[in-house]
């Protein structure tokens, strides 16, 4: 009895702990990069809730309490299909928080950090201060670099950005997946191309191959989500040679119009430099041009006349990409998951390749490039390109 008495007492110890231990508040990390289920957030949400319950003082549990609170409701589901009700959603249940925060921690580096992020990389001219008021705090927060970078490109201030990129990827070594992807979608580019991306994993570690690095710093990397802020595309126009954009959201009625208009304007200059688009970034920007894209790679080029695109393809693949990352990746980092879905992106150039080998009787090549598709495709657990993939190949299980 006694030894049934002592397993017991063991066995509710060890739930005890366990269960405090699943309780425990963590460190949110941007979902960009660690990435986690809605039910994660909504429960860190509360869990640091408790926290700045306890002092209300403490600027580093408000910061964690903000970021849960809004991943929140970027990760879990709508109820209807309008994406606008979101942000709307996010602002109802954010705002409230940093109002706490400007009465409680207005000093902190956590304040005035989330006042300049809530406000959508600056928005109006004023919210800068607070980039730069937390910049001043402590310049050494690694969570803050990459709104600072972004902050310095929208006011063209982009000299700044080396110093600031090499400290953060000193103390953040970045993930070996995403430079290789990064690496892969410029060093096929022609001279002094312009290429649009969008999302923090398609900007930054371009900033730092660029400018750290020294790779293939001609190209000219654009963010799309940054053309909507006036500062920043009068800039890039004015860096272009171009004429400034006029035209109003309220003219064009619809941001599918409008992000047609902020392209042709380029596209109908007289600009000599080659055009590309990151297949990573959402096709409602670019799908109104489709008949002048050619699929290089990573990357669509636009070209009004027809070419072989193939060849390129076939190059990039062969001679300039990095691909052992994929094939053996020794170093497994909190971004793995994240890195296996970008990865999705060779796919369809894959697709042409391998089709490309069979028709041109390259057999060899053409099995090695179907095992990679299915690599791909397994690693990111994607059971209809699997299948999609299994099918074109036939003879592949």
């Amino acid at each position: 009895m006694r030894c049934k008495t002592i397993i017991i007492s063991l066995l509710t110890a060890l739930f005890s702990i366990f269960g405090t231990t699943a309780q425990k508040p963590e460190k949110i990390i941007s979902f960009v990069k660690e990435s986690h289920p809605c039910e994660w957030y909504k429960m860190q949400s509360e869990l640091w809730k408790k926290e700045v319950q306890k002092n209300n003082k403490n600027a580093y549990a408000w910061g964690n309490y903000y970021r849960a609170t809004r991943y929140s409701v970027v990760m879990c589901p709508l109820d209807s299909a309008d994406e606008y009700k979101r942000w709307a959603i996010m602002d109802s249940v954010t705002r409230p928080i940093l109002n706490q925060m400007k009465k409680l921690v207005p000093d902190s580096y956590e304040y005035n950090h989330l006042m300049y992020y809530a406000s959508g990389n600056g928005g109006k001219a004023d919210n800068f201060q607070y980039i730069d008021r937390a910049y001043q705090i402590d310049s050494n927060r690694v969570d803050g670099f990459s709104d600072i970078i972004v902050a310095n490109i929208i006011r063209g201030k982009t000299d700044k950005n080396r110093a600031i990129i090499k400290r953060w990827y000193e103390k953040e070594p970045p993930y070996l997946g995403l430079i290789a992807w990064n690496y892969n979608m410029l060093v096929g580019l022609d001279s002094n191309a312009i290429l649009f991306v969008d999302g923090d994993n398609d900007v930054y570690p371009k900033e730092w191959l660029q400018k750290v690095k020294n790779i293939r710093p001609d190209i000219k990397v654009v963010v799309v989500s940054l053309m909507y802020l006036d500062r920043f595309r009068d800039n890039l126009y004015s860096e272009l040679n171009l004429p400034k954009f006029t035209k109003t959201m309220e003219e064009c009625k619809s941001i599918d119009v409008y992000n047609k208009e902020l392209i042709m304007h380029i596209l109908k200059s007289p600009i000599s430099r080659p055009i590309y688009f990151s297949t990573a970034m959402r096709q409602d920007f670019y799908a109104f041009m489709q008949d002048s894209l050619y699929l290089e790679g990573l990357v669509y080029k636009y070209s009004p006349e027809r070419y072989d695109n193939i060849a390129v393809i076939k190059r990039n693949f062969e001679q300039a990409y990095l691909l052992d990352y994929i094939k053996q990746p020794f170093i497994n980092d909190v971004s793995l998951e994240i890195i296996n879905q970008m990865n999705l992106c060779y796919l369809l150039p894959l697709t042409q390749l391998y089709k490309h080998y069979k028709l041109s009787g390259e057999l060899t090549k053409a099995d090695n490039t179907a095992n990679l598709m299915i690599l791909i495709a397994k690693t990111a657990e994607n059971k209809e390109y699997l299948k999609f993939i299994q099918e074109l190949v036939l003879d592949k299980k």
